[in-house]
């Protein structure tokens, strides 16, 4: 029986496709908010360490307070930085548009743990704050 090369790729195709809808069914988002002294954090990044072995770290921006983050499910080590505009400056020399100024206020640690989809909001204000010097 003879076989056709196309026949092999689209064969390849069709088993990497399926093996990829099996690795996004393991993975779930967790979103929320970050608040600091009350307020949502202006800007900042939350960052998720992995502290159960084969799963990988990932992060996010923090902006208006808001995060999302994709993980797979397991014990994380998180670390949030919290900034917070003091000013602003041109974007590049000679440049007439103007972009903020963001200096840290506050990082912040704690472990959890990954299971299902979630919204989870984080105070850093509250116990483990750091401010930042």
């Amino acid at each position: 029986m003879r076989c056709l090369p196309g026949s092999v790729i689209i064969l390849a195709t069709v088993l990497a496709g399926a093996g990829g809808c099996a690795n996004r069914e393991n993975v779930v988002e967790w979103r929320g908010v970050v608040q600091y002294q009350g307020q949502p954090v202006e800007s900042g990044m939350i960052r998720f360490e992995p502290l159960d072995p084969g799963l990988q770290s990932a992060g996010a921006s923090i902006s208006r307070g808001r995060y999302s983050v994709k993980l797979k499910p397991g014990k994380y080590q998180v670390s949030v930085r919290a900034f917070q505009k003091t000013g602003e400056q041109p974007a590049y020399a000679g440049s007439t548009e103007m972009v903020p100024v963001l200096s840290p206020i506050a990082e912040y640690r704690e472990t959890v743990e990954v299971r299902q989809n979630a919204e989870r909001n984080f105070d850093i204000s509250a116990k483990g704050t750091q401010p930042h010097s």
